[in-house]
């Protein structure tokens, strides 16, 4: 087994800080986009009370830091869909629609990961306000080739 050499090491270190980064980004833009406010129940929170769900749990990194991967919910309806996973993905399929859901699912078994420079470019567009959707992308793609 080959010895890890001190670069090595510091670039595992530098792209788990990147991801802690990413999660961050990404929670704030699904309590953002969602205006701090529950989609199941639609209580509005304060910004302490509100979650990002993943429709797509977290270990599926293809999907991890998607847009359309997540819903906001108050503490009591993130721990329902946890609870209750088929009734979430019957509520999640509902909320963003069977083409999204299911697009979202396919993303998120996807095999490729993201390199370092995916996931810095990633960062920049999240900060930039614009995230991209991968999904998104996929489903235009899709229209385009039904109006064919």
């Amino acid at each position: 087994m080959p010895l890890r050499t001190k670069t090595g090491k510091i670039d595992r270190i530098a792209k788990k800080l990147l991801e802690g980064r990413l999660d961050e980004h990404w929670r704030g833009h699904i309590r953002e986009r969602d205006g701090w406010t529950c989609r199941k129940c639609g209580k509005m929170k304060n910004r302490y009370s509100i979650e990002a769900h993943h429709i797509a749990k977290r270990r599926q990194v293809y999907a991890r830091w998607e847009p359309l991967n997540g819903l906001s919910l108050c503490l009591p309806c993130h721990q329902w869909a946890e609870l209750h996973p088929d009734a979430a993905r019957v509520w999640a399929c509902e909320e963003l629609g069977e083409d999204t859901y299911d697009a979202v699912v396919t993303l998120a078994r996807g095999t490729s990961g993201y390199r370092m420079h995916d996931l810095e470019d990633l960062e920049e567009a999240f900060k930039s306000g614009a995230p991209v959707s991968r999904v998104a992308e996929m489903l235009q793609e899709e229209n385009m080739n039904n109006d064919r």
